[in-house]
């Protein structure tokens, strides 16, 4: 009788453990994929930065916000004094 209450208690035991493990596995499986999409969703965010960096930062768009935002003009040939550098 004793043995098969230590038997009992043992295979409660062992099925206890199996269920805790499952459920950690399963909530660590969960996080992962959380994880992975949170990845996507910055790695997808970080490209469309990346190509409104080039899109803003490229010479014709510089000069399109600086005629039409900020009211500036070109400055004519005649107008630009170079400058030698001093030694």
């Amino acid at each position: 009788m004793t043995k098969r209450l230590i038997l009992l208690f043992v295979l409660c035991l062992w099925a206890f453990m199996v269920t805790a493990l499952h459920i950690a596995i399963s909530r660590s499986g969960r996080a992962i994929t959380r994880l992975q999409q949170e990845v996507s969703v910055k790695e997808a965010r970080n490209q469309y930065l990346r190509l409104e960096i080039a899109r803003l930062s490229s010479p014709d768009t510089v000069t399109q916000f600086a005629t039409q935002k900020l009211g500036m003009i070109p400055a004519k040939p005649y107008e630009v004094i170079l400058l030698d550098k001093p030694k």
